[in-house]
């Protein structure tokens, strides 16, 4: 009966947690939360008698105990860098679920990558851990629908609720002793997106509409917080925060970075011609009403 060491965050890890633990056939030796916000897999563990161990085990501060041992390690949605030696103690043994299309799409933030990206579909990947980032061969992988009305958080939300379905599926065939082959990945088509690479937020009018468009969603995390960046325009000189808008379908052409109010509905000029009209906009905090768009268009308008 193979044993897993689990770690993770939110309600992923809660969910391939409670799924180990109740599959025949497996055993869970205990758990590493991710961080504070693994509370729901915690108090499943602690429900059920399974060792919730620190997470700076994983960081190879701390040696993982001997009564601990097992033969899986298996991570999802958790953002720890797990240390080598740690990686090490299962050699072709520890498994990431990884958010993006391996190898095109490594790294950070992949869900907000695809959306700026235009991809029509997200990814999810679940891979073998090895010395790089995201570089390990994979076990198996989905596509889901990137839809109209996603935003960062709902597709963020989406992947990471398959991505547990199709880890614990890997984690029942390996179980079943019927574990799937793991395939190199092809790593010159590999692009790595870092943290850093995600934090400009300013918006550039010569972008196309769609362009901005996905932008402005891909950084829609509404209620929580966006973890990268907030999407910044200045329009006739004032600085705003852009939160929904759409593309400007059959309306007049207006000039680059111009703005113009037609029955109360803002509408700036973009790249190739083309317009962005303005769902909702933020200034100073403040939510920007017709009035206040009017006004910044100037009379006439």
């Amino acid at each position: 009966m193979p044993t897993f060491l689990i770690t993770g965050d939110g309600h992923p890890a809660y969910a391939v947690l409670k799924a180990v633990h109740e599959l025949s056939g497996a055993s869970v030796s205990a758990f590493i939360p991710g961080s504070s916000s693994a509370v729901k897999a915690k108090a499943y563990a602690d429900s059920h008698g399974i060792r919730i161990l620190p997470r700076t085990i994983l960081t190879g501060k701390e040696p993982l105990p001997v009564g601990s041992r097992a033969d899986w390690l298996v991570n999802i949605n958790g953002t720890t860098i797990i240390a080598s030696d740690i990686i090490g103690l299962f050699p072709g043994r520890a498994i990431n679920m990884h958010p993006g299309l391996l190898p095109q799409y490594a790294g950070l933030h992949c869900h907000q990558w695809a959306i700026r990206n235009g991809e029509s579909v997200q990814g999810l990947t679940v891979h073998v851990m090895d010395a790089g980032v995201d570089t390990g061969p994979i076990l198996a992988q989905q596509t889901i629908p990137i839809q109209a009305s996603d935003t960062g958080l709902s597709l963020f939300m989406r992947t990471m609720e398959t991505g547990a379905q199709l880890l614990i599926g890997v984690i029942e065939r390996i179980a079943a002793n019927d574990a799937p082959r793991a395939i190199p990945q092809d790593l010159s088509q590999r692009t790595l997106y870092r943290h850093k690479d995600a934090l400009n937020g300013e918006i550039d009018w010569s972008w196309g509409a769609r362009r901005i468009c996905d932008f402005v969603r891909a950084a829609n995390y509404e209620p929580l917080v966006c973890p990268t960046y907030t999407p910044a325009a200045v329009v006739s000189g004032v600085p705003l925060v852009l939160r929904a808008c759409d593309t400007a379908q059959g309306r007049n052409r207006v000039a680059r970075g111009v703005l113009a109010v037609a029955e109360g509905s803002p509408v700036i000029g973009c790249g190739d011609g083309e317009a962005v009209l303005v769902r909702r906009a933020m200034r100073q905090g403040r939510v920007m009403t017709r009035d206040d768009w009017q006004n910044l268009a100037g009379p006439g308008q």
